[in-house]
């Protein structure tokens, strides 16, 4: 009458009787994947397994690895990408286009409100693939797909002082037939999206080229829009490095850089040998050159130079970028979290 894979038990009514009746069981698994990592307050990564969804917490300082167990509302999805702002862990859910908020500073009460969703918006961002924390202190917001069957997703936004919401929806004040799938903020405060035109959801795709635009935060208005990357259609990651540029990754392992004062791209050259561009795998280092997280090699990237060299071969390949907590790097592949120190 009842079961539960992940928690390994089942429940039966027997014939005759009234009550269930619960058989546990066990199992051994190659373990769920995990769709996302990102660094949360006090030096720790937080991350997301899915189908079914836990939240799990990295120590980078001593390798401790804590499953926090599953978000009961959030089921089958799972965070599609962490960002924190202070004490609060930042997720993107899908399927429901959900940003929530879990406070570091007091217990763990899924059932409770901790952690606790705060906005949701399932048309305009149903499959969410990027989460970011304004430098203002204030604002989280979110973006990604829309739902199934539709193309263009749009930016939530959330005020936490306040409460209050907002949506940047595609067609309205971004890009018709875009979604926004990677964002940064400027030391301005200004947003630098990168989009896709895919429509995974089984809709129809309108657009053709991957752009990158320029959003100016007090007006919420675009006010610059370019093809990085001709014939590419999806931009995958960025990064603003310390001189204020954006360097970025294509699906096609193009490595590209913007300069937001010219608003022109400055360089441009393919990173294709060392594998595909996981989700998230661009990171600023503490020296101020880059790292970036391919599914094969882990690299510097010069940002002045334009040059790159290889830091490690993986001994398997990275699916999921993750987040940088002082000299270390945290990453996923497949159901397993690994770390990498300088």
């Amino acid at each position: 009458v009842a079961y539960d894979l992940a928690d390994r038990w089942l429940e039966v009514v027997d014939a005759g009787a009234a009550e269930r009746r619960r058989i546990e069981f066990d199992y051994a698994s190659g373990g769920v994947s995990i769709t996302s990592l990102g660094e949360g307050p006090a030096a720790m990564v937080y991350g997301s397994t899915a189908h079914p969804m836990h939240l799990l917490a990295f120590d980078a300082a001593d390798r401790g690895l804590a499953d926090y167990g599953p978000i009961r509302a959030i089921g089958g999805g799972n965070f599609c990408a962490i960002t924190h702002q202070g004490e609060l862990v930042i997720g993107a859910q899908y399927s429901h286009g959900r940003l929530w908020a879990y406070d570091t500073a007091a217990p763990w009460a899924p059932e409770g409100g901790n952690p606790r969703w705060m906005a949701e918006w399932p048309r305009d961002i149903c499959r969410p693939r990027t989460a970011l924390a304004h430098p203002d202190g204030h604002h989280v917001m979110m973006a990604g797909f829309a739902d199934y069957g539709l193309c263009g997703g749009g930016i939530g936004i959330v005020d936490l002082d306040t409460g209050q919401s907002s949506l940047l929806t595609a067609d309205e004040e971004l890009l018709p037939g875009h979604s926004t799938i990677t964002l940064v903020s400027l030391p301005d405060g200004d947003l630098v999206g990168g989009t896709s035109v895919d429509c995974p959801g089984g809709g129809h795709s309108t657009a053709t080229e991957a752009e990158l635009f320029l959003l100016d935060w007090e007006s919420r208005e675009v006010v610059h829009r370019v093809v990085p990357v001709p014939g590419d259609r999806n931009l995958i990651g960025l990064v603003v490095a310390p001189d204020g540029r954006v360097h970025g990754l294509s699906s096609r392992a193009i490595w590209f850089v913007f300069d937001p004062r010219s608003r022109e791209i400055v360089h441009s050259q393919s990173l294709s040998p060392y594998g595909s561009v996981p989700r998230h795998a661009l990171h600023v280092a503490q020296d101020g050159s880059l790292r970036a997280l391919m599914s094969s090699a882990i690299l510097r990237l010069d940002p002045s130079a334009f040059t790159h060299e290889v830091l490690a071969r993986t001994p398997a390949p990275i699916t999921a970028g993750g987040a940088r907590v002082g000299a270390t790097l945290v990453y996923a592949g497949g159901p397993r979290v690994w770390s990498f120190t300088e």
